[in-house]
């Protein structure tokens, strides 16, 4: 169970309380069948609990905010948590080149984007601990994680952005998670609404192996990565490297259970991409 506490002079600033089911002990979360259970939540204390798991202090900034990490454009970003980063939505990389996304440049020929939102994202251990990308000021206000500004100045509601070099989106995931995934789209309407016009997915993780070198690394594991001979290289000569685990997976497929190793499934090729499914039948 969640609860909002809102700061009256500043309603961006909140505390969200965590009440996890259980036992009197915030590490005993047994739950005995065929049980009434009865919970008074007191909440008192006169500064903020830091130190305490369950609390979450939200004073947040817009996301675009000191952010100039400008990077490459790619249908998935792997970021650290914490991370904040921003990107031109009309321009990907592409064997070291920017390529123009002409399909995004299509799509918004009678429109263009007008504001972005948050779609959708997965707490730390899929439905437990604190979001990944962060709690949003409201419903209709995600601007402390992901926004958009025209590199002109001009407002991007009057004046859609329809083509590179147009506009800049900026995110920021939340700090102090152990990682997850996120969604953030790009809509023809203002405040998140109308049509969605391309999505990005956003892997929060501490994997972060070099792209670099084409040779086998297993230690530390935050930097795994395998080598792949084809099967044309008869000397072993050629070869390329793969990541240790699916694309948005909690954990590498070693050692690991079923549901961690979990990756991102679209349909039909397309950008937006939703969790997989897993279920144990044992």
């Amino acid at each position: 169970m969640n609860f909002v506490a809102v700061n009256k002079t500043d309603m961006k600033k909140k505390l969200d309380y965590r009440v996890y089911l259980g036992g009197r002990e915030a590490s005993d979360f047994n739950v005995f069948g065929n049980t009434n259970y009865n919970y008074t939540v007191n909440f008192n204390h006169t500064g903020i609990p830091a130190n305490d798991g369950r609390v979450t202090y939200i004073d947040p900034i817009p996301a675009s905010q000191n952010n100039n990490n400008l990077i490459p454009t790619a249908n998935c970003f792997m970021v650290t948590p914490g991370a904040a980063f921003c990107f031109d939505p009309f321009s990907f990389h592409q064997g070291g080149n920017s390529i123009t996304n002409d399909k995004l440049v299509e799509w918004c020929s009678s429109s263009g984007i007008k504001s972005v939102k948050l779609l959708w994202q997965t707490k730390e251990n899929g439905d437990v601990g604190d979001p990944v990308m962060g709690i949003a000021n409201s419903d209709d206000d995600h601007t402390n994680i992901v926004d958009i500004k025209r590199t002109d100045g001009s407002s991007i509601t009057l004046v859609p952005a329809n083509g590179v070099g147009q506009c800049l989106i900026y995110c920021r995931a939340a700090a102090n998670t152990s990682g997850g995934s996120g969604v953030i789209a790009a809509y023809d309407g203002e405040n998140g609404t109308g049509n969605i016009l391309w999505s990005w997915h956003v892997w929060v993780t501490d994997y972060h192996p070099d792209a670099s070198g084409t040779e086998t690394v297993l230690t530390p594991e935050t930097k795994r990565k395998l080598k792949l001979v084809p099967a044309s290289s008869s000397d072993g000569t050629t070869a390329t490297i793969i990541m240790d685990r699916n694309l948005g997976a909690y954990e590498a497929a070693v050692n690991a259970i079923p549901k961690d190793m979990l990756t991102m499934s679209r349909n039909n090729g397309q950008p937006s991409s939703f969790m997989g499914y897993y279920q144990d039948y044992s």
